[in-house]
């Protein structure tokens, strides 16, 4: 699973309000690629980083989308 990242129109980028990943199938000699979104708690995040001594945290947390 890893961190979503989005370039935005205005030429910025963001972290939307979800995880994203893929399930790879290999079946009868053909591959199948399932792309997923898992969305998370983004206030939870900002809340529980403010509480940790995370380098410029607060730069890292103004990426986030909250929905």
């Amino acid at each position: 699973v890893g961190l979503a990242f989005e370039n935005l129109p205005d030429g910025t980028a963001c972290n939307p309000p979800w995880a994203e990943y893929a399930l790879v199938t290999w079946y009868a000699g053909q591959v199948q690629v399932n792309l997923r979104r898992v969305p998370y708690d983004v206030e939870a995040l900002i809340e529980f980083t403010r509480t940790t001594t995370m380098p410029h945290s607060e730069w890292w947390l103004s990426k986030f989308q909250v929905a």
